[in-house]
């Protein structure tokens, strides 16, 4: 809640949290906790310049799992490999912890399947 507030100004009451994900580690050995919510409309964007380049959207029915490509491997620090996943949007390759994340949150989340079967 805190980083989509300080990158996208979207405040935490506007957002209802309907899955928890399981821990990521980055390629550099960060360790993250991922959320998936519902964010109220009217949305209004204001992405932090320091912390934003661009923002991309995903639409819900663009999310399949033939969307992924496999990018390649990385080790974690006990040697373990782990597959880079990619996928295409609008001319922006999406990879690395944020393509993974959206993939793993797919493949796993019952409520998440039927949320994308609504929006169709």
């Amino acid at each position: 809640m805190r980083e989509t507030y300080e990158e996208l100004a979207i405040a935490p009451s506007r957002v209802e949290v309907f899955a928890e994900l399981g821990w990521q580690q980055t390629s550099v050995h960060h360790r993250v906790k991922p959320f998936a919510g519902r964010v109220s409309a009217p949305l209004s964007l204001q992405p932090n310049p320091d912390e934003v380049a661009q923002v991309l959207y995903l639409p819900v029915s663009r999310l399949r799992a033939d969307l992924f490509e496999r990018r390649g491997i990385w080790r974690d620090r006990q040697s373990r490999e782990h597959v880079l996943y990619r996928f295409d949007l609008d001319g922006h390759e999406v990879w690395g912890l944020t393509a993974r994340i959206l993939r793993d949150f797919l493949a796993e989340s019952e409520e998440f399947r039927a949320e994308i079967d609504n929006a169709r």
